[in-house]
């Protein structure tokens, strides 16, 4: 009886591995970074991929999607591009340097100036960041 319990447990765990792996888990809410990258086949689009984020993540009263807050408006292409950040001086977005821009500062971990953003809301999720991050590191394209 004890083998037959202990055969039919094994079978069950077996049954229940995956080949397949769930990245979602892997994001520390406190810093929003983590291993959840977008798809490496897959070509960040602004208007498709990052504009969203914006919309869903930076509007409301006294925000950045149709006002200017601290020198940042988040509802366009174009808005985002020439933004400059007050508290940094400079373009919140540097092509092809993520490291180096401001807006990757404000939403992961503790940024250099001011509070993290979305003010008021939990940190985006580390897919989101890297979908940014991706974004500007490939130039930031108006695609």
């Amino acid at each position: 009886m004890f083998r037959t319990t202990l055969l039919i447990l094994a079978v069950t765990l077996a049954a229940c591995t995956s080949d397949t792996i769930d990245n979602t888990g892997l994001t520390d809410p406190g810093t929003g970074t983590g291993t959840t990258d977008p798809p490496t086949n897959t070509v960040i689009q602004y208007a498709r991929d990052v504009q969203p984020i914006f919309n869903q993540s930076c509007g409301g009263s006294g925000c950045h999607i149709g006002e200017s807050t601290n020198g940042v408006s988040l509802g366009s292409y174009g808005q985002v591009t020439s933004s400059v950040g007050v508290q940094y001086g400079r373009a919140i977005v540097q092509a092809g340097n993520s490291a180096d821009s401001p807006i990757i500062d404000k939403i992961s971990g503790q940024p250099r100036f001011g509070s993290r953003m979305p003010l008021g809301q939990g940190p985006l999720d580390g897919t989101s960041i890297n979908i940014i991050r991706t974004w500007i590191d490939d130039g930031a394209p108006n695609n």
